[in-house]
C-alpha cells in the first residue's frame, strides 16, 4: 500500500500470552487510489489468537470498536459516504494475515469485485453489528443524500 502511495499507521499494539490476546488501537488506513476506502478503527481486540500457518490467522473472539470508513466515487457525479460502526463482534473468526493488492484500475466495478474477494476470504460462526450510521452526500439538488441508520444485528 506505501508504495502506492497510501498511508497506514496503528497506535499501541499488546499482546497478552496467557490468553493469545492481541490489541491493536488507533489504526489509520488512507489508500492513495480516490475509491478506496479510508478506514479508521479506534481499537480492535482478537481473543483466542492463532496461525495456523503463514497466511492466515483465526481467534475465539474479535471486537472492534469506533469505525468510520469513508470513500468517495467520482465517477458520474461526486458522492462522499461516511460510515461510522461503534461495534463489530466476531466469533470463531478465521482469515488472511493480509489483504490482497488492490487493482490497478480506479473503476467502481473492480473496487466492489475486489472487496467481495476479500470477504470470501473470511469465515467466523457469527458476526454482530448492532448499529450503522451512513451520512451520504451525493451534491446539492441530487437524490440520494442524507443520513441512515441501521440498528439491529446479524449472526
Amino acid at each position: 500500500m506505501r508504495s502506492g502511495g497510501g498511508k497506514a499507521s496503528h497506535g499501541k499494539i499488546t499482546f497478552e500470552l496467557a490468553t493469545r490476546t492481541l490489541t491493536i488501537e488507533d489504526i489509520d488506513v488512507a489508500p492513495a487510489q480516490p475509491l478506496l476506502a479510508n478506514v479508521k478503527v479506534a481499537k480492535v481486540t482478537a481473543v483466542g489468537v492463532r496461525q495456523p500457518d503463514e497466511a492466515h490467522f483465526s481467534a475465539d473472539s474479535i471486537e472492534a470498536s469506533g469505525v468510520e470508513v469513508g470513500f468517495t466515487s467520482t465517477e458520474r457525479t461526486t458522492v462522499k459516504a461516511n460510515y461510522k460502526i461503534p461495534q463489530i463482534s466476531a466469533r470463531d473468526f478465521s482469515g488472511p494475515t493480509r489483504a490482497a493488492n488492490a487493482p490497478p484500475s480506479g473503476s467502481i466495478i473492480d473496487m466492489y469485485r475486489f472487496m467481495l474477494a476479500q470477504y470470501a476470504t473470511v469465515s467466523a460462526s457469527s458476526i454482530a453489528v448492532p448499529t450503522v450510521a451512513v451520512n451520504v452526500d451525493a451534491g446539492t439538488g441530487n437524490t440520494g443524500s442524507g443520513d441512515y441508520v441501521y440498528s439491529g444485528s446479524y449472526g
